[in-house]
């Protein structure tokens, strides 16, 4: 029996955008994700460029899992209708933060 998989939805979130349209319309304007944020300085901390999520408030608990959902979400949504009692397969990337909350 050959198995096979299909990818149905697409779901993104970056220091470009939330959303895939958003992401990918900012790569076509050659826009820059990490830049230096006036934010971060107005709360006395001097760093490096950061790649910001736009609409993503600095105190959010658990950051990662909080943009893991909201790409997930995307996704889902992008793929429509998922019938029940199909399998599915989420796959998620990250540069390692909040890893614990992925490790089943």
């Amino acid at each position: 029996m050959r198995r096979r998989a299909v990818v149905t939805g697409i779901g993104a979130v970056a220091g470009l955008g939330r959303g895939v349209g958003p992401i990918w319309q900012a790569l076509l304007e050659g826009r820059r994700g990490p830049q230096r944020s006036a934010e971060l300085a107005a709360l006395g901390l001097d760093v490096g460029p950061v790649a910001l999520v736009p609409g993503l408030p600095l105190d959010a608990p658990n950051r990662a899992t909080t943009l893991a959902l909201d790409a997930v979400r995307e996704a889902l949504a992008d793929a429509g209708d998922v019938p029940r009692g199909e399998r599915l397969g989420i796959t998620v990337g990250t540069t390692l933060g909040g890893i614990g909350g992925f490790l089943l």
